[in-house]
């Protein structure tokens, strides 16, 4: 992920569909409150091909049920403000203190 200032960034992936790796490639913006992040493409490719218009809000709405399922089961998880500047990205909220890794039994 590329945050290019503002609430705009883009982002590349390699994303297994159907035993294929295809590169997959969005830009635009976005924004997170509380416990749901919200974004909006203004471009997206598949395999070096545009994905058309009338297809992005079909791959937002994927992308912000993805996060925000995840984003909802962290405790005490809480974004007030999020902002991108030039030195960085500044957040205000809550998360947990600490958190510890336990292996799933099999």
């Amino acid at each position: 992920m590329n945050l290019l200032g503002g609430d705009s960034a883009e982002a590349s992936a390699l994303v297994t569909y159907a035993g294929r790796d295809w590169p997959v490639y969005v830009a635009g913006s976005g924004g997170i409150s509380g416990r749901a992040l919200t974004v909006d493409f203004s471009e997206a490719t598949v395999a070096g091909m545009s994905v058309p218009a009338n297809y992005l809000d079909a791959g937002e709405a994927y992308l912000e049920s993805l996060v925000n399922g995840r984003l909802g089961r962290i405790p005490g998880f809480d974004i007030q403000t999020l902002e991108i500047t030039e030195e960085g990205v500044h957040a205000v909220g809550s998360i947990w203190e600490s958190a510890e890794w336990v292996p799933v039994a099999e």
